[in-house]
């Protein structure tokens, strides 16, 4: 399918167009990364609290960032299965780190199309169907993060009595009209027209392919749910960790609301964003703004460092595999 570059943020976008979307993504990238800065060069004091975090703690925390690398095989396994294309557990695993690599070193959805080319030329996966496979992935990801946020809201009623009437109703609704695109397939333009209504059309009608197998779609919600719950684990053992102990549903809720920003990144590897937007979020539930961005901050640090040990090792290994299946 010759428009998945396109599509995806690749080579087949004009040339002026590409710089301009990669210069706006390095320059959201710059800035954010600087008001961040700014931010922690202000309130050094209250960062101090990392410096007493256990070597235990990051070591489990890592391990739980790994698991969700693992959820991620999952979801790539489920969504090429529908195509009748099967991938073994690790190479499953090694596509998801590549994906994650290239998404945090290269511009626009690098990850996404390295591993579109890896399927097709190893498994013969066309585009088309890679697409449908990703398109459910994004809308599958969004989904589980409105069921997770309306649990997380339940969670917080049910331990303070604090109710969020307007969020709840805003995260039902969305969740509704998601749902219902499993059922009807909207039109809200051309498929094949150009702008931002023609790339959601292209997406729904792709989404929809993989919608009308329920089991694997029933899949991708629960792996994508078990990526939200394990990272709010993973920032409840890191604020435990600095003495800031945090209740899991304020958690799982922060997390599912910060989550969709992942689904359209702004920048590479969505980094700085997704700091952002929990920083943000923090403060709603009873965290304080410093410590859910201390912990948000010590979580990209062991995920950066595990993503670039082991990204060029399965970039090496499925370059490797693919060349030997097309001597073949």
């Amino acid at each position: 399918m010759a428009q998945l570059p396109q599509q995806l943020g690749g080579d087949e976008t004009p040339p002026r167009r590409r710089k301009w979307l990669v210069a706006a993504r390095l320059g959201a990238l710059v800035a954010v990364l600087g008001l961040i800065g700014w931010y922690v060069a202000g309130h050094a004091d209250d960062f101090r609290a990392l410096g007493n975090v256990h070597w235990t703690s990051l070591a489990a925390a890592l391990a739980l960032d790994a698991l969700i690398y693992v959820y991620g095989a999952a979801a790539i396994v489920l969504t090429v299965h529908v195509f009748g294309t099967r991938l073994g557990a690790m190479e499953a695993l090694l596509a998801a780190l590549l994906t994650r690599f290239g998404n945090l070193l290269l511009p626009l959805r690098g990850g996404a199309v390295a591993r579109a080319v890896y399927l097709n030329r190893s498994h013969g996966l066309s585009y088309s169907h890679f697409l449908a496979g990703m398109s459910a992935m994004l809308l599958t990801t969004l989904a589980a993060s409105l069921i997770c946020g309306l649990a997380g809201l339940a969670w917080i009623g049910a331990a303070t009595g604090k109710t969020f009437p307007s969020v709840t109703w805003t995260l039902a609704g969305a969740l509704v009209a998601i749902s219902l695109t499993v059922v009807l397939r909207p039109r809200i333009g051309p498929s094949q027209g150009g702008g931002i209504r023609g790339h959601i059309q292209r997406l729904l009608d792709s989404y929809h392919l993989v919608s009308r197998h329920r089991p694997s779609l029933l899949g991708l919600l629960a792996v994508s749910g078990l990526q939200i719950l394990t990272m709010a684990g993973i920032y409840s053992l890191l604020l435990a960790a600095m003495g800031k102990p945090a209740g899991m549903g304020m958690l799982v809720l922060i997390v599912a609301l910060a989550n969709i920003s992942t689904v359209v990144p702004l920048t590479p590897g969505n980094v700085g964003v997704y700091e952002g937007v929990l920083t943000l979020l923090g403060p709603l539930v009873g965290i304080a703004a410093t410590d859910m961005l201390a912990a948000s901050l010590a979580w990209r640090a062991l995920d950066t460092a595990l993503i670039l040990v082991a990204g060029p090792i399965s970039s090496h290994v499925l370059t490797r595999k693919a060349l030997f299946r097309s001597r073949a």
